[in-house]
């Protein structure tokens, strides 16, 4: 695929209504490399205003958040005319991967791995809502859509929260 910037788009590994998903690579200027993902937005919202904003607005509100079970956002930028969100990536599956295949083999999640996962989703949106900026603002981050696909599960059973996509926030409303 293409290599832009310092970013190498290996594969596309998922897409949603807004976006295209690649796995990449970043090349740093020493010469090595870090596997990450990158969020492009759909070419046909790339000159959409509205698109545009809101799509800076998911990199802007993820961006100021630091959490073990948030995906960190690394970099916005622009690669063939269309926006990209740079993140972190999370070696393993979506919550909803996950769920069809014990559906499929006829198991049930076990009570204390859904308290688990449900407990680090709840300190990630926690995290979210009490975020402050550093002069005292609170963020009032709303995630809004909490769904199996935005949860990802590492193989190491590390829950992060991805997709703040559709957020409410002080951010998104100018109060920064």
């Amino acid at each position: 695929m293409a290599a832009v910037r310092r970013y190498e788009l290996l594969e596309k590994i998922g897409a949603g209504g807004m976006a295209e998903v690649y796995l990449a690579d970043a090349h740093a200027p020493d010469g090595s490399r870090r596997r990450l993902v990158v969020k492009k937005i759909h070419p046909h919202y790339s000159e959409d205003a509205d698109y545009k904003r809101m799509f800076m607005d998911e990199a802007k509100i993820a961006g100021v958040l630091d959490h073990p079970n948030i995906v960190r956002v690394l970099d916005l930028g622009r690669m063939d005319e269309q926006l990209f969100i740079a993140m972190e990536l999370v070696e393993g599956r979506d919550l909803q991967v996950v769920l069809r295949a014990l559906r499929a083999s006829k198991t049930s999640v076990p009570l204390d791995v859904a308290l688990y996962v449900t407990a680090e989703i709840l300190r990630a949106l926690e995290h979210a809502h009490t975020r402050q900026l550093p002069n005292g603002k609170a963020l009032q981050i709303v995630h809004r859509d909490i769904k199996p696909q935005n949860i990802l599960v590492s193989s190491s059973g590390t829950v992060k929260v991805t997709d703040f996509g559709v957020a409410k926030s002080a951010v998104r409303e100018g109060a920064t």
